[in-house]
């Protein structure tokens, strides 16, 4: 063989070993978790992990949860708050996060991204549990999006809620 040949032939190696090399790499990135939309059907869709599984529970219109933690979505459409008294020409996003904050002792405060957001811990009989919490505003209403975690994992799952709720969407 001639020095030619070698040399093409050594190329060719060469470049087999990078591709090898670089998909073998990129086997083992972490993969993204697959992701499921659920739908609360009165208006609002969220994008979780598929991990998280549906489940009903009485009070909620939609309440998905693994070992980690949950999300819940409760539902007060334009007609039951006109009903309760309301003037929905003058209430807003940050009014109704108001009477949310009222009606369940806690503060919010608007993010960045411009939600309204509450965070606060309680006691139940499982432990203890830090709960994330936003509102949100469709053409059908209003909405309160609550996730929960075990308080002691907060740090870990909070930055995962901030990013869900960017998923959230209202029809």
């Amino acid at each position: 063989m001639n020095r030619k040949n070698i040399t093409k032939i050594l190329a060719v190696a060469v470049m087999l070993i990078l591709v090898a090399s670089a998909s073998a790499c990129g086997s083992s990135a972490p993969k993204q978790e697959k992701t499921q939309v659920a739908d609360t059907g009165t208006g609002l869709k969220i994008t979780l992990p598929e991990s998280l599984q549906k489940d009903s529970m009485d009070g909620f219109d939609l309440f998905y949860y693994n070992d980690e933690f949950m999300v819940s979505v409760i539902t007060e459409s334009n007609e039951l708050l006109t009903n309760a008294g309301f003037d929905l020409s003058n209430l807003d996003l940050k009014g109704y996060s108001d009477l949310v904050a009222q009606a369940n002792g806690v503060d919010f405060t608007q993010n960045a991204d411009g939600n309204y957001i509450a965070e606060y811990d309680r006691t139940l009989t499982d432990g203890d549990f830090h709960y994330y919490t936003t509102v949100a505003q469709g053409p059908q209403g209003y909405y309160v999006v609550t996730f929960a975690c075990f308080a002691d994992e907060q740090d870990k799952y909070v930055p995962v809620f901030a990013d869900l709720i960017k998923t959230i969407e209202t029809y």
